[in-house]
């Protein structure tokens, strides 16, 4: 399971013990979404007794994560820093994304991934 949502009140600790409980043994989990979605404690738990197969985690409720957390030594995980995304080829798209918007701004027109285009519509 990848979760990929929006932290807000309805979302925190979505992916809970009961949740946990209901997922496959053999499954997977990976969240590159906020850290807060999965309570993280729970899953250290899960993994420990096995319910679950593994875990995927790029980000954590409280980061730096805390070096005594649980999670750092459950069974089947790969922990990421929140850079899971990175390589040589996604830090050259970043920046040329970010200037081509910049551009884009500057030159009065709309930036291709503009999240809020409502504010080009204001006078």
């Amino acid at each position: 399971m990848s979760l990929h949502t929006a932290l807000v009140p309805q979302t925190h600790h979505l992916v809970d013990e009961r949740w946990l409980e209901l997922m496959k043994d053999d499954a997977v989990l990976v969240n590159t979404s906020r850290g807060a979605v999965v309570d993280t404690v729970a899953l250290a738990r899960t993994l420990a007794c096995g319910r679950l197969w593994g875990a995927g985690i790029d980000v954590f409720e409280d980061e730096p994560v805390s070096p005594d957390h649980p999670l750092l030594s459950a069974p089947h995980t790969v922990l990421t820093p929140h850079v899971a995304y990175w390589s040589e080829e996604s830090g050259l798209e970043l920046r040329r994304r970010t200037t081509q918007a910049a551009v884009d701004v500057v030159c009065g027109r709309r930036p291709a991934d503009c999240l809020n285009p409502q504010v080009f519509e204001q006078d």
